[in-house]
C-alpha cells in the first residue's frame, strides 16, 4: 500500500480520485482496494486466483478502460444532477 500513496501523493491525488488498473488481481487490484480507490483489473488470463481482490471493473484490454472511466464520470454527473 505504501506505494500507492506514495504514488497519489505526487499527484496530489486521494483515493476517490484516482483509478488503478493492473493485471494482477492479487497484488495490483487488492492492493489498491483495501485503499479505496477504483481497481478495472485487465482479464489477461482466464478467471482470478483463489483470495484475489474484487475489482470495481473488468476489461478485456487496456484499450477499454477509457470507456469505463467515462460511464463512472458519467453515472456521478447524473447524480450530481439528482
Amino acid at each position: 500500500p505504501d506505494g500507492f500513496l506514495d504514488v497519489m501523493d505526487r499527484l496530489r491525488s486521494t483515493p476517490e480520485t484516482t483509478v488503478f488498473v493492473g493485471d494482477d488481481a492479487r497484488a495490483d487490484i487488492a492492493g489498491a482496494g483495501r485503499l479505496g480507490l477504483r481497481t478495472v483489473f485487465v482479464e489477461r488470463w482466464a478467471g482470478q486466483p483463489p483470495g484475489a481482490g474484487v475489482p470495481t471493473a473488468s476489461v478485456a484490454t487496456v484499450s477499454e478502460v477509457p470507456c469505463v472511466v467515462e460511464q463512472w464520470v458519467c453515472e456521478e454527473a447524473r447524480q450530481d444532477v439528482a
